[in-house]
Parts: structure tokens; sequence; C-alpha cells
């Protein structure tokens, strides 16, 4: 990890007081994990409510909450780590070649430097020219831009051994698998979010990587797969 970044997850972390949904401000409940507490307080402010709605959705919620204070969030960040990676792979293929390449390569070595390099080929390309040109910071290609800021910031503490770890980055991955979403029209994800909610709740239930660790992949769920 590079100076750099650590410069810049502590500049993230002391300069960037995002709100808390109701109900977190004095950190988890007594069922909920660490890594879902972080995770959940800014998913709960990014996802559209007209899916926060839908009673699947307050189901998972109401599982998280309740039930993961299980000792099992190291799990949770290894699904993290795997699910973003493959996440921006999936997105990739629906991106110009200038942009699809870096991302690909970052997707394959999940390394900071390779993420910077993907974060620096959208910032420097035309099309994030031509949003800014129009003052649009609500473009596909810009919110691919801030995707891959908070995937870099959550890749900057995974490297770190994990009692040293900020989890407030946490916050940073459920924000980036927002500012995809205007990407997942012509490029969708093979495990959605709301598979992601389920491997969060039941981390154990997903298979191990060649490295041990766990993976984003899961059996399909009929009652929360499709759902957003």
């Amino acid at each position: 990890m590079t100076s750099y970044r650590d410069e810049h997850a502590r500049e993230h972390l002391n300069e960037h007081h995002f709100e808390m949904p109701a109900g977190f401000a004095d950190g988890p409940t007594e069922g909920m994990s660490n890594v879902v507490y972080w995770w959940l307080s800014m998913a709960l402010l990014v996802t559209p409510q007209q899916v926060q709605a839908q009673r699947l959705w307050q189901m998972s919620v109401r599982i998280l909450s309740n039930e993961t204070a299980d000792g099992f969030d190291e799990d949770r960040w290894d699904i993290l780590e795997d699910w973003l990676a493959r996440a921006f792979k999936d997105i990739s293929a629906g991106l110009p070649s200038t942009m699809a390449k870096p991302i690909r390569a970052a997707a394959r070595l999940r390394t900071l430097d390779a993420i910077e390099a993907a974060r620096h080929a959208v910032l420097h390309s035309d099309e994030v020219a031509a949003e800014s040109a129009f003052d649009d910071e609500r473009g596909p290609f810009t919110s691919l831009y801030w995707a891959l800021d908070g995937w870099a910031l959550f890749t900057s503490q995974y490297a770190r051994p994990a009692a040293d770890r900020h989890p407030e980055v946490l916050r940073s991955a459920a924000n980036a698998a927002a500012e995809l979403t205007p990407l997942r029209r012509t490029a969708p994800l093979t495990h959605n979010v709301d598979g992601l909610l389920t491997s969060l709740a039941f981390p154990r239930s997903n298979p191990k990587r060649a490295d041990g660790r766990r993976s984003a992949r899961r059996d399909p769920s009929p009652l929360t797969d499709g759902l957003y």
C-alpha cells in the first residue's frame, strides 16, 4: 500500500462526515456485526427508496441488523473484496476500450496501483470531460470515477492486517456499489446487490476461493436474487 493511499484514506475519514441513517448514531446494535454496521449505514442512504420499500429488502435488512454478531467479519471483508472486483469486471463489458482495459486489469490484479491506474484512465477520458462540460455530476462515467475511488479506499484498508483496518471505509464500498448503478443498464452484474445482502448475512454459506478466502459467488436465492 502506498503512502499516498494512506494519506487519502485519512483525509477521507477526517474530512468527509457523512450522515448516518436513523438508528445508527450510537454504533451497532447487539445483534449486528461491525462490518454490517458500516456497510449498511451507507447502503441505507444510497439505495433507491423503491427498492427499500420492497418487503424482501426489508427482511434482508432485519436479518443483517439482528443476526450477524457471529464473529465472521473477516469473511465479510473477503466477500466484499471479491464482490467489488467481480462487479467492476462485469461493468467493463459495456465501457469504451480505453476504460475497459485498465478496469479489467484492476479486477484481475486487485492492487491499489492497478485500481489507481483505472481511476486515472476514467478521470482523463473524453466521456468524463464531456459530462464535466455540461456540469453533469451524476453522469454514468463520473459515477464510475467515484465508484473506483470508493474501491481504492476499501482496498487501501483491506491490504492491512484485519486489526489495523479503518472499518469506516466499508461505507465507500457500499457507495461504490450504488455509483455503478447507471452502468448496470448496459452491463448487468453477475452478482447483484441483493445477493451481496444474503452473502453478508450468511457468509459461511459462500464457497472459498483457491486462496482460502470467501468468495462472493453463492447459490442463487429465489427470495432475494433479482431484487436489486
